[in-house]
């Protein structure tokens, strides 16, 4: 093999990888722009908002599948340059680390939830009226680890550590 042709793989992947990472930008920002929509319809924010909790769901979930696809597009660029073992192993790990501590997150705020959700329901019922904060309404629904809350303006969902913390029934 010459110089000239090993040149030319060089140059092909490379501008295959280049051509691979554009296209990955331009679908993380549809993936993203998509996923916000889609949240934003479901007015994620505003119940957030209604309980207190002062970040913007919806985008946090957004840019989390953006970076998803930033992933992807790197995998699919080592596999192209070659290099996929232990760059994806490491990935794999990384992967792995952060969906285990994504995991013990959703452990760590349902258990309470659920298990104080327990004693709450032998203090609520149905159709009670409460006031929590600026909250006030009647109940509609408990479930394992919220109650739903309809006020004359909306419906909240209100986690049962919130109502314990707030409640004036």
């Amino acid at each position: 093999m010459t110089f000239t042709e090993v040149l030319k793989i060089i140059y092909d992947k490379f501008l295959i990888c280049i051509f691979i990472l554009l296209l990955g930008f331009i679908v993380s920002k549809a993936v993203k722009k998509f996923v916000a929509t889609i949240l934003k319809g479901v007015e994620i924010n505003k119940l957030l908002k209604k309980v207190g909790a002062g970040f913007a769901l919806d985008k946090a979930i957004a840019q989390i599948s953006a970076y998803a696809v930033y992933i992807i597009t790197i995998l699919i660029i080592l596999q192209v340059l070659g290099i996929r073992n232990i760059a994806l192993i490491i990935i794999l790990i990384v992967v792995s680390f952060i969906l285990g501590i994504s995991l013990l997150t959703a452990i760590i705020i349902f258990l309470p939830n659920f298990f104080i959700g327990i004693f709450l329901k032998k203090k609520l019922k149905i159709g009670d009226k409460i006031k929590i904060n600026s909250v006030k309404g009647i109940i509609k629904k408990l479930r394992f680890s919220d109650i739903i809350v309809e006020s004359d303006k909306d419906v909240f969902s209100l986690p049962y550590i919130y109502v314990r913390k707030h409640l004036r029934k």
